[in-house]
């Protein structure tokens, strides 16, 4: 069995619901700067520039009355990009051809609902700033590239465990 780092067991998600791996998240700004960015999947340096410039263009250039769902090529591949936008912040996530996009729509969701709930009321500010916080949620949240924790109260809870545990040292 595997186990993360607090000894939990993880489950394979992969079969339930069409979830399968995320290739990488990333948050942007309105000017297309990443605040926030994990790569699940290996890219070099410049890769990821192509590639965050890349996504933001997909983002921006698409109208509301579209999907929030778009082929996205990385490469010879062809992935999903999945994104929303929250006020000044879009939320990317991308996903395989084959895996269910509104699982991983909702997932975006309950990610800004942890951060919201652990910065009230989450800001491009609150990224900058409070990043380690930032990437513990993320990391509870997302581990490895699969949803590891789909309860937002647990993932709270081992986020201020982390937190208090790293102001005391």
């Amino acid at each position: 069995p595997v186990r993360d780092q607090s000894g939990r067991l993880l489950r394979e998600r992969r079969h339930a619901a069409g979830c399968r791996m995320i290739h990488f998240i990333l948050v942007q700004n309105p000017q297309g700067r990443a605040r926030l960015s994990k790569w699940y999947v290996p890219f070099d340096d410049d890769a990821k520039r192509r590639i965050e410039a890349e996504v933001y263009r997909t983002i921006v250039k698409r109208g509301t009355d579209f999907t929030n769902f778009v082929e996205f090529n990385i490469g010879t591949q062809t992935h999903k990009l999945v994104y929303r936008r929250y006020g000044g912040l879009s939320f990317a996530l991308c996903i395989g051809c084959q895996d269910n996009e509104l699982v991983h729509f909702e997932a975006i969701q309950q990610f800004v609902e942890l951060l919201d709930a652990s910065f009230n009321g989450v800001c491009e500010m609150d990224l900058l700033f409070s990043f380690a916080k930032a990437y513990t949620l993320l990391d509870e949240f997302i581990l490895a590239g699969y949803i590891a924790e789909p309860s937002i109260e647990r993932a709270l809870a081992v986020a201020r465990e982390t937190s208090r545990s790293l102001e005391c040292k």
